[in-house]
């Protein structure tokens, strides 16, 4: 009998080692509660670092996901500043951070499609909010996206603040059906008690686009989590 083929369907993936590491030392489990001796990988994210770890472990394929949120791009740019900038200097960079967050969302996915182009072993799934970008760009975005070898989308709708039914949200699901790509989103609890991703949240969108294909990770893992204010995750 042949071994199973085994494909790891949720990768996050970084240009570099410092942004990986950034986003690694920020995030906190906490909808399964507190536990004790979780680890977290050595690597930093990573395309090499994946591949790597997929022939170590035995992985044939991997869906690369990549989680797009204006709060988080935001704190990420900011802590990415100089350390002695201060002041007006300061002021003026967070403003510049600000005025280009729709262009940075745009350089995040197609640095994604274009890194992994070359790559058989791994899929790109590209990240969309509806607070970055009007439902009109985030369509124009997504057909140049599928054209550059994306097969998917990721929502985060806790972490992006937005229900799944928003109403700017429809005409992506139109152009995810239209374009054959794939929705993946988080599901689970949001710590303010949100029902942001909790499964039933979705509901609404299958019906009224019964084409579209929906994966919904986690699958509301976490309904004892513990429920704190947002924001749904700390930084050390």
């Amino acid at each position: 009998m042949a071994d199973p083929v085994r494909v790891d369907v949720h990768m996050h993936l970084y240009p570099s080692a410092e942004s990986g590491d950034w986003w690694k030392a920020g995030y906190e489990i906490w909808e399964y509660g507190e536990k004790q001796g979780v680890r977290f990988s050595r690597s930093s994210g990573t395309v090499g670092d994946a591949l790597a770890a997929m022939e170590k472990a035995g992985f044939s394929h991997g869906v690369a996901v990549n989680l797009l949120s204006v709060d988080l791009f935001r704190e990420e740019a900011l802590a990415m500043l100089p350390q002695d900038l201060h002041g007006e200097e300061r002021a003026k960079a967070a403003a510049e951070i600000e005025a280009t967050m729709g262009e940075r969302f745009r350089a995040a996915n197609r640095w994604l499609v274009d890194a992994l182009a070359p790559i058989r072993q791994l899929t790109p799934y590209v990240g969309v909010d509806p607070w970055a970008l009007s439902p009109e760009q985030n369509v124009e975005h997504l057909r140049e996206m599928a054209d550059r070898g994306a097969r998917g989308i990721k929502l985060h709708p806790v972490a992006q603040r937005f229900q799944p039914n928003d109403p700017r949200m429809r005409p992506v699901y139109d152009a995810c059906e239209e374009l054959g790509l794939v929705v993946l989103s988080h599901t689970g609890s949001a710590r303010g008690g949100e029902p942001f991703a909790e499964p039933g949240a979705f509901a609404e969108v299958l019906q009224q686009h019964p084409r579209l294909i929906v994966v919904l990770a986690h699958l509301g893992g976490g309904t004892g989590a513990r429920r704190r204010n947002w924001p749904w995750r700390s930084r050390r």
